[in-house]
């Protein structure tokens, strides 16, 4: 996933639906790449996430992510 055109600190906040935080990563020159793994370092399963953009403590775009791993 690429998101583009984030100012730069914001952060990239990924959830699962119940959630948890999967994945969280500081925007650097207005992109956040995501590989698709946890802060672990392992691979996230399908399904829906969700995605959080926060900037100046206020959250500035978000909404839902769908993963989809073929066997």
């Amino acid at each position: 996933m690429k998101a583009m055109g984030i100012p730069a600190g914001a952060t990239l906040n990924i959830y699962t639906v119940s959630g948890e935080l999967v994945h969280k990563e500081t925007a650097q020159g207005g992109l956040v790449e995501w590989d698709g793994r946890t802060v672990e370092g392992k691979t996230v399963a399908s399904g829906t996430y969700y995605y959080v953009v926060r900037s100046g403590g206020q959250n500035i775009t978000a909404g839902p992510l769908v993963i989809w791993r073929s066997k």
